[in-house]
């Protein structure tokens, strides 16, 4: 699956608030918001496919070593920059991962400088509310179509702090 696109004009599309993490996202006309308490929130697709703003977790970073197995990519840079758990200001970024061995999977993320074979990545965010926030692909257990995964895209892309 060639890498989705995050442009998108988004004037018929929702406003779906998540205050606990000071965040809101836009959402497709066809697809579906829906709040589960506890600080689980799905958007979901006419298909079934979700992604996830949660605000249940608490900020840390990942290191993992890059695999050629199952590799990911960043896809954009967002303008808008986060605290990181080193104090650090740094870029928002949206990564996806092809469908080689899982459906697949886009996510907001602050990655740091590491070493050339290891990634190290932050993911809840810190975007001043109650509460982190990991926003992006939710447990799926099939694809999108192309069009909702270039919406899913958009979706992160339209990530903006409420305050």
């Amino acid at each position: 699956m060639a890498a989705p696109k995050t442009n998108t004009d988004f004037s018929d599309w929702k406003t779906f608030e998540v205050p606990d993490g000071n965040v809101s996202v836009r959402v497709p006309p066809k697809w579906n918001a829906t709040s589960h308490g506890g600080g689980i929130n799905h958007i979901t697709a006419p298909s079934g496919y979700s992604v996830a703003v949660l605000t249940n977790g608490k900020t840390v970073l990942n290191c993992q070593a890059k695999t050629p197995l199952e590799p990911s990519e960043k896809l954009a840079t967002l303008p808008m920059t986060v605290v990181a758990v080193d104090g650090i200001s740094r870029p928002l970024e949206i990564w996806w991962q092809d469908a080689t061995w899982h459906p697949a999977e886009i996510w907001l993320s602050v990655v740091q400088p590491s070493k050339e074979d290891v990634i190290c990545s932050q993911v809840p965010i810190d975007y001043g509310g109650k509460s982190p926030v990991s926003v992006g692909s939710a447990d799926n257990l099939k694809n999108p179509t192309r069009e909702e995964l270039n919406q899913a895209a958009a979706i992160l892309a339209s990530l903006t702090r409420l305050s």
